[in-house]
């Protein structure tokens, strides 16, 4: 839970201007792509784990569904060129 939080914290710093200049741009769209999967994970594993129970969340938990198949597909959609960039200078 300590890094959902800490991830999201991260998040919250980069968007303002003081912050997001500290970073590459392929950096700070790692940390927000990767934190918003981190977040939606978190929310899906919750509401999956309500749903086998036989408890309510279905609504939540199609939702939660029906983005993964929005952002499945998106990225199935794009063209793929060249080499994959790097991220993070190392």
């Amino acid at each position: 839970m300590l890094v959902a939080y800490t991830r999201m914290v991260l998040m919250m710093l980069t968007t303002f201007p003081r912050f997001k200049v500290a970073l590459e741009p392929q950096a700070w769209k790692y940390l927000h792509i990767a934190g918003s999967y981190w977040i939606w994970g978190g929310f899906f594993t919750q509401y999956r784990k309500k749903v086998l129970l036989g408890d309510t969340g279905y609504i939540m938990f199609c939702t939660l569904l029906f983005v993964l198949c929005l952002r499945l597909f998106d990225l199935m959609r794009k063209p793929r060129t060249g080499a994959p960039k790097k991220i993070l200078n190392s």
